[in-house]
């Protein structure tokens, strides 16, 4: 699809969201100062060394700071959960892999639909049933190593999965929502592709970006090249945290 077809799709689907300006101003209020504080967040990431980004204060920083996103949003409400119960069962990041740069806590209890409804993120409902299939996630809030995307930046979904190595899986859908609720300010320059199984082996490929301030989701053909936006794969490493206490790898 050219880049301005896929425009013309996208202005289209934000004219059917109209809420009143009130609403408009409260929430764009406050999803900038949400983005302030994110930016202040992760700006520990941009530290010149290695030892200073993933020290354990550091890291346990971050957590705290992603548990709170969640409850903000309501995430342990929609769990029947207390926001103390909610932050007691959130697993821990694990020591930093080479060659990854951002941590992410991910709720895979809550259907991805869902979460998107929370977060305020727009869909193409006739894609749904591609980008809600999560069958090879735990059933588990976990934590995971990925890449921002920018690695695999401007390449199509077939060239980027040929260079993984050996530690390395595409994010899902839910891996690049969680990026997104965490890290938004990478989505003002780019978007990120979610590489669900089924929906690949259909040729298709989810993908989240921005459209005038606007998270949404939808899906391309996966050897689209170049793609028609700014789009890069988020892959994760293999290594998963499911519990506090306990870790589990992935092939």
């Amino acid at each position: 699809m050219a880049i301005e077809g896929l425009r013309g799709k996208l202005s289209h689907a934000m004219r059917l969201r109209r809420p009143d300006n009130a609403q408009t101003a409260e929430r764009k209020e406050k999803e900038d100062a949400w983005l302030k504080k994110s930016a202040n967040a992760w700006s520990v990431f941009n530290a010149p060394t290695p030892e200073f980004r993933t020290s354990k204060e550091r890291l346990d920083q971050l957590w705290e700071f992603q548990v709170k996103r969640y409850i903000d949003l309501g995430f342990h409400t929609e769990l029947g959960m207390l926001a103390e119960e909610y932050k007691a069962s959130t697993p821990r990041f694990l020591p930093q892999p080479d060659g990854y740069s951002t941590p992410l806590i991910v709720e895979s209890k809550i259907p991805i639909e869902r979460q998107f409804k929370l977060a305020g993120i727009d869909i193409n409902q006739r894609q749904l049933k591609n980008i809600q299939k999560w069958k090879d996630r735990p059933k588990s809030r976990y934590t995971v190593w990925t890449r921002d995307a920018s690695r695999y930046l401007r390449q199509n979904v077939e060239t980027a999965v040929r260079q993984f190595g050996s530690d390395e899986y595409a994010c899902s859908m839910g891996e690049a929502t969680a990026l997104y609720l965490q890290r938004p300010q990478i989505f003002n320059e780019q978007g990120v592709y979610a590489l669900d199984p089924d929906s690949h082996y259909q040729g298709k490929a989810s993908y989240l970006h921005t459209y005038n301030g606007q998270p949404w989701v939808d899906t391309i053909i996966t050897n689209t090249s170049p793609p028609p936006i700014k789009l890069g794969l988020l892959s994760c490493f293999n290594k998963i945290n499911t519990t506090v206490e306990s870790i589990r790898g992935e092939a």
